[in-house]
């Protein structure tokens, strides 16, 4: 026993104590290395979704506006029809186009969600670091789009059969026109108007909420660019 206690008193525990705390640092400084390459790796990925979701949201974009136009254009084709009270309307008018525009059943809006319900369904949609832009990401695929969606069904839900509107047109093949007979139109013309508007109001709104959001992510990545080109400019000088 005092043979064992003499050889411990003899080792040079200062030494051994450094060596310890060495390995020990070596372990720490790997096992954070590590997790900072994953990190990045994890920051590439987000990227990638991020930058593909604003592609497939700017397909999305073009569509709403493309229906603001639209709709705008109605609008002004329906208050001139309500402050002029045409007698008659050729058949190859604009304005008939608008009028019947009605009974077509209209394409039903399908987002470009091909990058959103990927991570979704893969459970990748933690990947994305800022709160705030996930949140929003969320809100305009399960709440806006789903909003756009219903009101478009309804507008095909009103759709009727073109003989209806024998009541508001009378069509007379010698002169190629279309006898508009009042008042009963003036109702229609104002009830297609106020539509419409709520439709303008609509598309007018996903647009913003669209740009805004491409924005935020945009603002995001250009951030996290320039913080990455400083790093890699201290870490060369």
């Amino acid at each position: 026993m005092k043979n064992i206690l003499n050889e411990l008193r003899q080792l040079n525990w200062v030494e051994y104590s450094i060596q310890f705390f060495l390995v020990l640092i070596s372990i720490m400084v790997a096992f954070n290395v590590e997790n900072f390459r994953d990190y990045q790796q994890e920051r590439r990925v987000e990227r990638e979704y991020l930058e593909s979701m604003v592609d497939e949201i700017k397909v999305d974009l073009s569509y709403f506006e493309a229906e603001v136009n639209n709709s705008e254009y109605n609008i002004k084709v329906y208050d001139k029809l309500l402050a002029d009270h045409p007698q008659s309307i050729p058949v190859n008018d604009s304005v008939v186009h608008v009028i019947y525009e009605f009974y077509h059943p209209s394409r039903i809006f399908s987002p470009m969600d091909i990058t959103y319900t990927s991570m979704k369904t893969s459970g990748k949609l933690e990947l994305i670091e800022n709160k705030e832009i996930r949140k929003h990401i969320i809100m305009l695929y399960h709440r806006y789009y789903e909003h756009i969606y219903r009101s478009e069904l309804e507008y095909n839900n009103r759709s009727k059969d073109h003989s209806y509107l024998s009541k508001y047109l009378q069509y007379d093949p010698a002169g190629q026109l279309y006898k508009v007979k009042y008042p009963e139109m003036i109702h229609y013309f104002r009830g297609e108007q106020q539509f419409n508007e709520s439709k303008l109001s609509i598309y007018k709104f996903a647009v913003n909420t669209c740009n805004e959001l491409i924005e935020l992510i945009n603002k995001e990545l250009e951030g996290r660019g320039n913080a990455l080109s400083l790093f890699v400019a201290d870490s060369e000088g």
